[in-house]
């Protein structure tokens, strides 16, 4: 099996593979990660060279800058440190989650929802914090007309009783 097969396979089971100095990292879900870890450590030298090759290829982000510690940029969009992405990711699956117990739905729905965010790009990430957001307010406005409604109306219960006395 070639080293681009296996990265391609690595990606269909959405597992990202990485160099750390001397090491290919990998993150995914645990099955797959194991799944994969033999053909990885079977072929290392030919995958640690594709993904080097890849790496310092420049035409995989079009437009990207290169920082003087050798990573790439696109300096029209804001920085987010990773801290920032995952507290981001945290509020919008919160937001998600009491989406969910408000509208009672359904678990496959529910994973589908946040396998799409988990797996979706960084650049709707605030969009989607924004939709939920409005949902939410949306949501949370009704619940508080109705509650005003139910405490503006009374029962007749009783009301008969007590003129009869």
């Amino acid at each position: 099996m070639s080293a681009t097969e296996i990265i391609k396979r690595a990606a269909s089971l959405c597992v990202r593979l990485w160099i750390d100095g001397e090491r290919i990292n990998m993150a995914g879900s645990p099955h797959s990660v194991a799944e994969l870890k033999p053909e990885l450590a079977a072929h290392k030298s030919r995958i640690m060279a594709h993904l080097r090759a890849t790496t310092n290829d420049v035409t995989d982000c079009v437009g990207a800058l290169i920082d003087a510690d050798g990573g790439k940029y696109l300096p029209w969009g804001p920085y987010l440190s990773p801290a920032e992405v995952q507290r981001m990711r945290g509020e919008l699956f919160d937001k998600i989650d009491e989406l969910c117990r408000c509208e009672c739905w359904s678990v496959e729905r529910r994973c589908d929802t946040t396998t799409r965010i988990m797996r979706g790009p960084l650049a709707d990430l605030l969009p989607k914090i924004s939709h939920f957001s409005e949902r939410l307010a949306t949501l949370r406005a009704e619940t508080a007309v109705r509650a005003a409604k139910q405490a503006r109306t009374w029962s007749m219960d009783g009301f008969d009783d007590r003129r009869n006395k």
